[in-house]
């Protein structure tokens, strides 16, 4: 640990504190302890004597978990790029003021989403490295602006935890560099590291080091500070006990919500505009995901891991997960008793309110004069002057097990049935990741479909404005939607245990970077829709593609030459390229458009394209706006195995495009270095 940045004066503290405590104080830090007055996730024991009030862990990255008053955020599925920081931060203000030290976040980041069927692709943000390391490091900004440390970091000077029941070793782990085991270290560590100190197995410098890199991030987001909450005060242990209640909501994120809940729908289809509603006299409302859920507590005795899974019987979920007992039934594609606003597990939401779709499309019909039919349990009716039927379904997902399938036969034939005696079908799916939809996409009679995904608690609020058209939705897929499951190849399911590997089945990566787009473009994959495909309610022109080096080319040499900080060499994250292009609004209502650059990086193994660039822009009819993309060192490098170093390949052209998806290039020119 360097001290280097803004970690200076934080790593002083720490180590003129570290210096005061005894072994046994040094161990404690670096061991998870239960704490029977809180009921945080994990919990480092407090040194009362030197007024260390010790630390709590806590789910999770869409929102503190488990807890009362704290706000539902959407999910990392669903967040937009231009409100990652926004929200992370909101979710850090809520974490500090219920008492927690560490945020179990920002979003799982990896392994991207490569498996299809993985249960907690939703957790992250895409199944792209670039969009995905950008918003996941706007999120650790957001959570550590706000005083709270983060989890998941590259190059972080901080100290390194192990996974909840991670660790495997005892001495060999310490000497290796994992700082803290959660969410106990008494298997391995405790009394076993002391006396591994004692006998000479770990030097005691080690321990030293360990507790100074845990008590200097500490230090770093100002948790010494006298005026926030005792640790975990606002987490209780138990929520049917008498405990202290603290409002961790701020009023300013309300709009916030609501307006990340609009960002991440994805308007797939809309046939002779079927979007947006205008004034309709009749609407038929059908399907499971359109009420809330008939519960909002933690479900059967279960902890509130079980939170995020209302619509479920979340016992098939932690049945797989903690091996309850008995044969575990399997997991199911839907969640048929609501509404899904999150995915279940460790990341689940624990929301004040769910607004449901029924719920906010049934204020709207009282607000306009409309006749409202609806059937959540089948389709016994439909009313042939019903001047559209919504029919809304869901594809669920959890920690703990995978997903059966990218589709279900239940959910493809109710949107089938009413699409056989109503002509304007709309068909609204909160998916928790990847849902087939080649069932039925072309059926005449399904006119509009929406990828809602995980909204968080505006959910209802959300898809009605979007539906009547109080706003243009914008959001882009965050990953492909293939036409069948095979497309995906090995990369559909997990590996499979083997007869050599019953307990530690191994997946060595064979693809390399060849995911989602990048493995559908090297394959030849034609997929119903693209990464980075999303309509509005408008037309847009892209034109005017400019593409300068900022910096003199010649000057650019193979390896970066700068000096070693957090991220990396310096010259990696320097501007060396701009790219700029106009945005035209042809059509008549105002939307935001997201357009995305990509480049070709020349050499072997390379992916056709990779996304090294985006930029949102709102632009009301008739209007033009400029988009800007910057291009780092970094965007164009490639890592050579030999020199161990990212190399920039001189004397070639990188291909430059600029477009609205990553099959619709509207621009294109050329860097030549």
């Amino acid at each position: 640990m360097s001290g280097a940045g803004s970690w200076g004066h934080a790593l002083s503290k720490a180590q003129h504190l570290v210096s005061q405590m005894s072994l046994e104080e040094k161990v404690s830090l670096t061991g998870g302890s239960k704490d029977s007055r809180n009921g945080c996730g994990g919990n480092i024991p407090a040194i009362d004597r030197l007024g260390f009030p010790g630390m709590c862990l806590q789910d999770g990255p869409n929102g503190i978990k488990g807890v009362e008053l704290v706000n539902g955020y959407p999910s990392g599925i669903h967040v937009g790029a231009s409100l990652a920081y926004k929200q992370a931060k909101a979710i850090g203000g809520e974490f500090r003021r219920k008492g927690a030290t560490i945020a179990l976040g920002p979003p799982v980041v990896g392994p991207l989403g490569r498996i299809a069927l993985g249960g907690r692709n939703w957790e992250g943000y895409t199944n792209d490295p670039y969009l995905s390391g950008v918003l996941a490091a706007e999120a650790v900004r957001g959570v550590q602006d706000n005083g709270v440390i983060s989890c998941a970091k590259l190059d972080f000077q901080g100290f390194v935890m192990s996974d909840w029941g991670a660790q495997h070793t005892g001495i060999a782990s310490a000497l290796a560099g994992l700082d803290m085991v959660m969410p106990s270290g008494n298997k391995y560590w405790g009394a076993k590291l002391i006396e591994a100190v004692r006998n000479g197995s770990v030097p005691e410098s080690q321990i030293t080091n360990m507790a100074t890199r845990i008590m200097a991030a500490w230090y770093l987001s100002n948790q010494d500070d006298p005026s926030l909450p005792p640790v975990g005060a606002g987490i209780p242990a138990d929520f049917e006990r008498q405990h202290p209640v603290i409002d961790a909501r701020d009023p300013h994120d309300e709009s916030l919500l609501l307006e990340g809940a609009i960002q991440g729908h994805v308007l797939l289809k809309n046939v002779d505009n079927a979007l947006p509603l205008t004034n309709p006299r009749i609407l038929s409302i059908y399907g499971y995901d359109a009420k809330a859920p008939d519960s909002n507590f933690a479900q059967a005795g279960l902890n509130d891991w079980t939170l995020g899974l209302e619509s479920h019987d979340s016992r098939t979920v932690v049945c797989g997960f903690a091996s309850i007992g008995g044969d575990c039934p399997d997991f199911p594609p839907i969640a048929i008793n609501g509404t899904i606003i999150s995915g279940g597990g460790s990341a689940a939401v624990t929301p004040v309110y769910i607004s449901s779709p029924f719920q906010a499309l049934e204020a709207r019909a009282r607000q306009d004069k409309t006749q409202l039919f609806w059937d959540f349990k089948g389709t016994e009716a439909v009313n042939s002057e019903a001047d559209a039927c919504l029919v809304f379904i869901n594809a669920a997902s959890s920690e703990g097990v995978d997903r059966p399938a990218l589709r279900d036969d239940y959910s493809d034939g109710l949107v089938l049935d009413i699409a056989s005696r109503c002509n304007n079908t709309i068909v609204v799916i909160h998916n928790a990741g990847v849902r087939l939809i080649d069932q039925w996409i072309e059926h005449p009679n399904v006119t509009a479909v929406i990828f809602a995904h995980l909204p968080g608690q505006d959910s209802g609020d959300a898809i009605t404005q979007i539906l009547y058209g109080d706003v243009s939705p914008s959001g882009k897929l965050p990953y492909s939607l293939p036409r069948n499951e095979s497309d995906y190849g090995s990369l559909l399911a997990p590996v499979t245990f083997t007869d050599w590997d019953q307990l530690f089945p191994q997946d060595d990566f064979t693809e390399g970077v060849f995911i989602d787009y990048r493995a559908f473009d090297m394959k030849g994959i034609a997929p119903r829709f693209e990464f980075g495909y999303g309509m509005t309610y408008t037309t847009f022109k892209y034109s005017n593609l400019t593409i300068r080096w900022t910096v003199d080319p010649s000057d650019l040499s193979e390896y970066p030459e700068g000096p070693v900080i957090p991220g990396g060499n310096a010259d990696l994250w320097e501007d060396i390229a701009a790219v700029t292009a106009d945005i035209t609004n042809t059509g008549q209502m105002e939307a935001a458009e997201i357009a995305q650059l990509y480049v070709q990086i020349p050499g072997e193994g390379q992916p056709l394209l990779q996304l090294r660039g985006f930029d949102k822009v709102a632009v009301p009819p008739g209007e033009t706006r400029t988009v800007d993309f910057n291009i780092r060192r970094r965007d164009l490098s490639t890592w050579d195995v030999a020199a161990q170093k990212w190399k920039l390949s001189v004397g070639v052209q990188y291909p430059v495009f600029v477009g609205s998806s990553s099959r619709k290039l509207l621009l294109n020119g050329t860097l030549y270095l």
